[in-house]
């Protein structure tokens, strides 16, 4: 993954009460989310281009994490199915309280 890219999606995002955070590790996207205290997922997420594929049960075709926007820093990132979006992220700097 070039490190522009990783540069531009790192970062913490929130999604009602879930806390996501992208760091890099390596040349990779690592992805950590937790509720509140408690850990819910740690792994390396495989890089698709502005999208990512990933998740406890491995890398899925029809899912997806999507940045957006398409180019430049991330402000959200748009998690779901091929059809149907299942949760918004927003870059925390943006969230509301």
């Amino acid at each position: 993954m070039p490190a522009g890219e990783l540069a531009a999606v790192a970062g913490s995002y929130t999604g009602g009460p879930l806390r996501a955070a992208i760091a890099a590790r390596g040349d990779r996207a690592w992805l950590t989310v937790q509720v509140g205290d408690k850990p819910v997922f740690d792994g390396a997420l495989v890089w698709l281009g502005r999208d990512f594929a990933g998740g406890p049960e491995g890398v899925h075709g029809d899912s997806f994490a999507r940045f957006l926007p398409a180019t430049g820093k991330a402000t959200a990132i748009a998690v779901g199915h091929r059809f149907l979006l299942d949760q918004l992220f927003r870059a925390s700097e943006l969230s509301g309280p």
